[in-house]
């Protein structure tokens, strides 16, 4: 594949987004994120000192607050400033990608190029982007790429002498991986990953893993223990794990979210085809719980039969299983509905798998037969994901049209509430932006009067 493909790709996802600069806003949560003193002010010695002692998530993300605080720095309050350094953010993961494509799932030029456009274009991707809050995602998601990309080279050579060379090499890793946790918590499943595959790959001959590879797994095991008990609501957090939900509901949750995700990597048919499907947290939509089904039958077919996997197969089916075990609501009480962007990184896994696929069948007489069909696929893909993202980008211009599409794709989420009520107070409900957060807070309040109570935690 020629070089410049790439390049003309960049330049293409850089015009997609260059409206967010133009015209970038603040919505939903976003305010809420940068509103903080130590983040709004600026970089300082008090800053830091509060940045890395604040935090009221599970999450803790210093390297994420400091990312806002040296946009803070340079340009007070700058939203065009954010969302040019997001869209940066994106095209740097579009090239750590292509080379992730290449080396760790093993595809050829031509196919790890059209999996990065299949990952990338999906119309999932518009709130890494788009959405200030969606940085901690994108920026997590580069320093796990650049991780995976050093560390899986670190783990195929064979040190066999602990030397200084070695040493450098396992400080950098580490740091990296340091990195990616201390933006975003999901990055310790990469670690995981990389872990479970590397002794997956040796598993027939165990006792020829080099010293150096025991080395990385205790040193990078102390810094994830490190940094859970770093985590203010750590244990917090456990005690609602999923065992407090009746079994059931959690399974039926599951499958939806399952079906909901799987459907919106392939086509973003959830709001294309059906934009006004909404009752996500509470009513089951039993087309979503058939086709989870019939994923699982797929996963455990795959599961009997994974020894037989070629290496990258194996690969990419277990950074399925990883990635998205912890948005699939089997793990904590609720299936992330409300942002695809969760289960964005499991897409990856995806896209690798099937071009692997595409690669392994490529020879045959009757997919060469097919080719045009096979382009025409991509080609339909790619358009509809294309428009969707662009529609989303414009939408995202102006809040009011952003809370109404809140409030149609998430009547019933009560969380809602607390964001309208900020956005009508902000400018005393005089703009466009606090009269349709007025008309969406009276329509939740009207739906959840009728009810009487929220279901899953009245009130």
């Amino acid at each position: 594949m020629k070089k410049y493909y790439l390049l003309l790709y960049l330049i293409l996802l850089f015009a997609l987004y260059f409206l967010s600069i133009l015209n970038g806003r603040f919505d939903l949560d976003d305010n809420e994120l940068l509103d903080p003193p130590h983040i709004r002010s600026g970089i300082s010695i008090e800053n830091i000192k509060t940045m890395l002692t604040w935090g009221k998530h599970v999450d803790f993300l210093p390297v994420h607050n400091f990312s806002h605080m040296l946009e803070a720095t340079i340009s007070p309050g700058s939203e065009k400033l954010i969302h040019f350094n997001n869209i940066i953010i994106f095209l740097l993961i579009v090239i750590a990608l292509y080379f992730v494509f290449q080396k760790y799932f093993l595809l050829n030029s031509l196919s790890a190029f059209l999996a990065t456009i299949a990952v990338t274009i999906n119309g999932t991707s518009h709130e890494l982007v788009v959405w200030i809050n969606g940085r901690k995602d994108s920026l997590s998601l580069l320093f796990i790429l650049v991780f995976i990309l050093y560390t899986n080279a670190f783990l195929q050579k064979n040190y066999k002498n602990l030397n200084w060379n070695y040493v450098f090499k396992l400080v950098s890793i580490l740091f990296l991986y340091s990195l990616a946790v201390f933006t975003k918590s999901n990055a310790v499943v990469v670690l995981a990953l990389l872990i479970f595959c590397f002794l997956w790959e040796y598993r027939s001959e165990l006792r020829e893993i080099p010293k150096s590879f025991w080395l990385f797994f205790v040193v990078s095991l102390v810094i994830t223990i490190n940094y859970l008990l770093m985590v203010r609501d750590f244990y917090s957090t456990v005690n609602k794990m999923v065992w407090h939900v009746e079994t059931i509901t959690r399974i039926q949750m599951h499958l939806v979210a399952l079906g909901h995700h799987v459907f919106d990597w392939i086509i973003p048919v959830f709001q294309i085809l059906h934009p006004r499907q909404t009752d996500l947290w509470f009513e089951l939509n039993f087309n979503y719980i058939y086709f989870g089904i019939f994923l699982w039958v797929v996963v455990f077919g795959i599961l009997l039969n994974v020894h037989k996997l070629p290496k990258k197969m194996a690969r990419s089916f277990f950074w399925i299983i990883f990635f998205y075990a912890p948005v699939s609501g089997l793990i904590f009480e609720h299936p992330h509905f409300y942002s695809a962007r969760y289960a964005y990184i499991s897409l990856i896994g995806f896209a690798g798998l099937m071009f692997q696929i595409i690669d392994y069948y490529k020879s045959r007489l009757w997919f060469k037969k097919l080719h045009f069909v096979w382009m025409f696929l991509f080609l339909l893909y790619s358009g509809t994901h294309l428009h969707h993202n662009f529609n989303a980008v414009n939408r995202w211009q102006e809040s009011a049209l952003v809370w109404k599409h809140s409030y149609l794709i998430r009547p019933n989420d009560p969380t809602l509430a607390s964001y309208f009520l900020r956005a009508i107070l902000r400018d005393d409900g005089k703009s466009r932006e606090a009269e349709m957060a007025v008309v969406c807070l009276l329509l939740l309040a009207e739906k959840f009067s009728n009810r009487g109570g929220v279901r899953g935690g009245e009130g």
